[in-house]
C-alpha cells in the first residue's frame, strides 16, 4: 500500500472517530417539536344540561349531528431542562370541527329545544395545553426514564344553531392535573424513540372524569441543532364539566398521527 494511500485510511478513521464523538454531544438543553397533527376517528358524544332546564340530549356529533371525525392542524411541543433529573414540558393544539345536518330527533340542548326535520349546524373547538414537570428518575447516554405531573387543560366550545337563527353555546375550561410516564430510547446517537403517557381520573369541585393520552414517536437528528420525526397519539377522555349555567357532558377519542420538525439546543 502505497504511502498515500495509508495517510487517506488514516485520516478516514481520525474523521469517523471525531463523527462520532460529535454525535454523542448532541445538546439537550431545550427542544422545541412544530408541525402538522392529522386527527382521525374523532368520536364524540356530548349533552349539555341547562339549570331549571329538562335533561339534554345525549349526541353523537358524527351521526346525529353530521360532524367532521377527522381534522388537520397545527402542534407545538417542548421541553426545558434544568439538568439530567429535572426538566419541563409544554404543548398545545387545537381541532376545530363543525357540522351539518337535518335531525331526525328533537334535541334538548341546554335550554333550547331543537324539532325534528330542523336543519342544525353545529360547532365543537378543542384547544388542548398541556404544562408539566417530568423527574428523570434513571437517565444515562441510552436511556432516560421519568414521571411526570403538571396540568391538561382543555377549553371546549360546543355550540348548536338551527336556520331560523336559534342557537347556544357554552365554553368550558377545565385545568385537569395529570400524571405520567416517559421513555427516550437512543437507537444510534441520532435516532431516538419516544413515549409518553398521560392519565387522570377526577371527582372534585366542578369536574369529574377520566383521561389517557399516550404518544409513540421516533425522531432523527440530521445536523446538531436540527431533526425530524413520525408519531401516533391515542387520546380519550371522558368528563362531565359544570359552567356558570349549564353542564357540559363529553365523551372523546381519536387517534391521531403526526409529522414534525424539531429543534435543539
Amino acid at each position: 500500500m502505497t504511502k498515500g494511500l495509508w495517510i487517506a485510511v488514516v485520516a478516514a478513521v481520525i474523521g469517523l472517530g471525531a463523527n462520532d464523538a460529535w454525535a454523542e454531544e448532541f445538546p439537550d438543553t431545550w427542544a422545541v417539536r412544530a408541525g402538522g397533527f392529522l386527527v382521525r376517528n374523532y368520536d364524540t358524544t356530548i349533552r349539555l344540561d341547562a339549570k331549571g332546564a329538562p335533561v339534554g340530549t345525549s349526541i353523537d356529533f358524527g351521526d346525529t349531528l353530521g360532524g367532521d371525525s377527522s381534522a388537520a392542524v397545527a402542534r407545538v411541543d417542548g421541553y426545558y431542562r434544568f439538568n439530567d433529573r429535572h426538566r419541563m414540558d409544554l404543548s398545545y393544539y387545537r381541532i376545530k370541527r363543525k357540522g351539518s345536518r337535518d335531525i331526525d330527533l328533537t334535541i334538548q340542548w341546554g335550554d333550547q329545544t331543537f324539532a325534528v326535520n330542523d336543519v342544525i349546524k353545529s360547532e365543537l373547538d378543542t384547544g388542548v395545553l398541556k404544562l408539566g414537570y417530568t423527574y428523570s428518575f434513571y437517565h444515562n447516554d441510552d436511556v432516560e426514564l421519568g414521571l411526570s405531573a403538571g396540568l391538561h387543560t382543555s377549553i371546549m366550545r360546543a355550540s348548536l344553531s338551527d336556520s331560523s337563527g336559534v342557537s347556544q353555546a357554552e365554553t368550558i375550561t377545565a385545568p385537569l392535573p395529570v400524571f405520567g410516564f416517559l421513555m427516550d430510547y437512543h437507537i444510534t446517537p441520532r435516532w431516538t424513540a419516544k413515549l409518553s403517557t398521560q392519565y387522570f381520573a377526577i371527582d372534585v369541585w366542578k369536574v369529574r372524569g377520566l383521561l389517557s393520552d399516550t404518544l409513540i414517536a421516533t425522531e432523527y437528528r440530521f445536523t446538531r441543532h436540527l431533526g425530524a420525526g413520525l408519531g401516533f397519539n391515542h387520546y380519550g377522555t371522558a368528563a362531565e364539566l359544570e359552567g356558570e349555567n349549564a353542564v357540559l357532558t363529553e365523551r372523546s377519542s381519536f387517534r391521531g398521527f403526526l409529522a414534525y420538525v424539531s429543534a435543539s439546543f
